[in-house]
């Protein structure tokens, strides 16, 4: 049976350019962006509890792609690093029930290069949002496995985005 809907879910460490890449294939493409920075922002305003607001944004993910699956919209998923074991695998068993299929994209970035793009603060993110923060996922960040796709975070996000939805077609 082919596949009903497609995710692109996009990982890296913070700084590596994956909302630029979201908004990116937004612009270029019929894909929704399912941000869980946005829906942080949406439940919690700037103020940033760590962990469990990641948590509880993260699952709030998981409980909209099967309704996204139904409804058969492609989307990319940004503002998570799935740099914790289990994250993407939890993402791709419940598209996979829904009959959908997960492209995991590894966004690879330069770490000083990450912490360079967050030392210019915005007021709509998060005050932990800086290069500090870099160095705490970079310290517990996962193996990326073999089976993602890996893109270089220092090239335009226009070519990235470009990248990935040949891949897709390719997926097809």
């Amino acid at each position: 049976m082919s596949p009903t809907y497609f995710v692109i879910a996009l990982a890296g460490l913070p700084g590596s350019g994956k909302t630029s890449i979201a908004n990116a294939i937004a612009t270029i493409s019929p894909m929704h962006i399912l941000s869980r920075d946005r829906i942080k922002r949406c439940l919690f305003g700037t103020h940033d509890a760590g962990i469990p607001q990641n948590v509880i944004a993260f699952d709030a993910i998981c409980n909209a792609v099967p309704v996204l699956g139904q409804l058969a919209r492609p989307f990319v998923i940004d503002g998570m690093t799935f740099g914790t074991d289990g994250q993407m695998e939890r993402l791709q068993s419940i598209v996979e029930n829904e009959n959908g299929i997960v492209l995991p994209i590894f966004v690879e970035v330069d770490i000083e290069l990450a912490k360079r793009r967050l030392e210019i603060p915005n007021p709509l993110e998060p005050v932990d949002r800086n290069p500090t923060l870099v160095d705490r996922v970079f310290k517990s960040f996962r193996t990326v496995p073999d089976n993602w796709y890996r893109l270089d975070g220092s090239e335009p996000p226009d070519d990235n985005a470009s990248t990935i939805l040949a891949l897709l077609e390719n997926t097809k």
